[in-house]
């Protein structure tokens, strides 16, 4: 740059100008400023730039900050303006990344940027509305665009915004569509999370009534943040579901992204860790953030027990206990609007610190699907599979219509989870299918097809492992996320137990009067031989102490008759 007489600098760019030219021409121009002012202070046309009263501007520099050069350099003039040399000036970097060297920190103050908050969301909306001659969105639809617009920057809302107005310059509720696209092409360029798509509702649940029904509460909350914490409310932290694989864990993350209708974001710990030193919790902490930036939204983790396996019994690594510090200090201190949802087949295995109260707002348990909720997934997947072609559906009201027949095969399902059960359906259709060689309106489901298809497949879990398990949940007390059966499907469910109990009640009873009055007769003859006894023990005592007596009434006798004859003699 050169400066003319009236002072105004006029920039002319040579090819291969780099930084390190920058800050020699800063740095020369400095020690020309003292020369000039020691000779002729008044004379100073020969100084390109006087770093007095300015802003030094370095954007984009975070790549240049590893040049050991430019480090010492910078420290140089920063030693400059701490000592007062040069008056009045400032150096600011700009940078997407943080990069301090070791050299400057003592110098250099951080000053960390967030999100856009919803009032600047909004200013812009109303900027752009008033610059582009569109109608202003009013009502819900302005709160839920702000809320869709969140975590992006001011440049990606104007680009998402014109690619609205573009078909019919107007605002309205389809183009939400256009912003999702633009915040998962914001994760796909992170490669930490996952946004995933959601086609599923509550109603592709079937049972869980617990768990569902606390879902809806939540998304009170959330649907109206701002008017909960005015009322005290804490905003949702998130929920960790429990239970053995197949039980529908998955399926209700993606259902809470349903019922909240915000994004839904998968963690995958296989893209978090590193191979190198530090490079694990950084991209946990870049995830969380990131997280943060798009919120509202639900944070799935999948399988959590397999993300921080051994850290409750010293079996894991350095490196899984720091992330593991990590995710609790975010999960407990977090305020943005970030619902974690986590999902594990043995929670179990996961430390006492991720379970306690405080971490997760509510811990569900899933078990095994009892004969209503059993009905309802055989409903909900034969519903799905049912088309123009033919209805599986209707097939499956048929067989339900013989009472006896269906309680017969629902009961060879007791240990079927949803997985299983889908299994069978999924059977069922492909065997009715090829066996009519896909001719239309032959293809039925019929009882006999589906108790083949029962005894052709085992149930993928183990009773006695699922029992063993559901107890320890129970006494961490877990909350069970299946309503329990209503009294008068309990009573057919437990009918032919009751039954059997009522025929061995009356036949013990039977038995037990017979027996009695057996014993009774025992007794009473035991008594009777016992009383004889007594008598002839008597009797017998008697004759003995009568024959005693006799005896020695004879030996007296027989002595003084002796005695008598000696006297006779003397």
């Amino acid at each position: 740059s050169t400066r003319d007489k009236d002072g105004h600098y006029t920039r002319h760019w040579k090819p291969g100008w780099t930084l390190k030219h920058t800050l020699d021409r800063l740095i020369d121009d400095y020690i020309l400023h003292l020369v000039v002012s020691a000779q002729k202070p008044l004379e100073q046309s020969a100084i390109d730039y006087d770093l007095s009263n300015t802003i030094l501007l370095l954007k984009d520099a975070h790549n240049l900050l590893k040049d050991d050069e430019i480090i010492a350099k910078l420290k140089f003039l920063a030693q400059l303006i701490y000592t007062g040399k040069i008056d009045a000036c400032n150096i600011v970097i700009v940078s997407p990344i943080l990069t301090v060297p070791p050299e400057l920190e003592h110098y250099m103050t951080i000053v960390k940027l967030g999100a856009l908050t919803d009032t600047e969301i909004e200013d812009i909306l109303d900027k752009f509305c008033k610059a582009q001659g569109v109608k202003q969105p009013r009502g819900d639809f302005r709160e839920r665009l702000v809320r869709d617009l969140r975590g992006m920057s001011e440049f990606e809302i104007l680009n998402v915004l014109a690619l609205a107005i573009l078909d019919d310059r107007e605002l309205k509720n389809s183009d939400t569509e256009l912003i999702i696209d633009q915040k998962r092409q914001l994760i796909e360029k992170a490669a930490l999370l996952e946004l995933i798509e959601v086609d599923e509702n509550e109603n592709d649940i079937g049972g869980l009534e617990y768990l569902k029904e606390w879902l809806k509460r939540k998304h009170e909350i959330f649907r109206d943040i701002r008017r909960a914490e005015k009322f005290g409310v804490d905003i949702p932290k998130g929920v960790m579901i429990a239970g053995m694989p197949g039980c529908g864990k998955s399926l209700c993350a993606k259902v809470t992204a349903a019922i909240f209708d915000i994004p839904l974001i998968k963690m995958d710990m296989g893209r978090i860790m590193g191979k190198y030193v530090g490079e694990s919790e950084k991209n946990m902490r870049r995830a969380l953030e990131l997280s943060e930036k798009i919120s509202p939204c639900v944070l799935w983790i999948d399988e959590m027990e397999k993300a921080f396996a051994g850290t409750g019994n010293d079996g894991g690594s350095d490196v899984t206990m720091r992330l593991m510090g990590l995710f609790l200090t975010w999960l407990q201190e977090k305020e943005n609007p970030v619902f974690v949802v986590a999902t594990a087949n043995d929670a179990t295995r996961l430390p006492p610190e991720l379970l306690r109260r405080g971490r997760f707002d509510e811990i569900f348990y899933v078990g095994l699907p009892n004969i209503v909720e059993r009905e309802k997934i055989f409903d909900i997947h034969f519903n799905k599979r049912s088309n123009e072609i033919h209805d599986y559906y209707e097939d499956w009201q048929t067989v339900k219509k013989d009472k006896r027949a269906f309680s017969l095969f629902m009961r060879k399902t007791r240990n079927y989870s949803g997985a299983d059960i889908e299994g069978v359906v999924r059977e069922a259709v492909e065997k009715t299918a090829v066996d009519t060689k896909f001719v239309e309106g032959k293809q039925k489901i019929t009882l006999r097809l589906l108790n083949d298809v029962i005894s052709s497949m085992s149930s993928s879990t183990k009773p006695n492992q699922v029992r063993k398990l559901l107890q320890n949940y129970e006494n961490k007390n877990f909350r069970q996320a299946s309503k329990p059966l209503p009294d008068s499907k309990l009573k057919k469910q437990v009918y032919r137990r009751m039954s059997f109990l009522k025929k061995w009640k009356r036949t013990t009873m039977r038995r037990v009067t017979e027996w009695g009055a057996y014993i009774r007769s025992l007794k009473i003859f035991a008594g009777k031989i016992g009383r004889d006894a007594e008598k002839r023990e008597r009797k017998e005592n008697a004759v003995r102490a009568a024959k005693i007596a006799e005896t020695r009434q004879d030996l007296r006798n027989m002595f003084f008759e002796r005695e008598l004859t000696h006297n006779d003699d003397v």
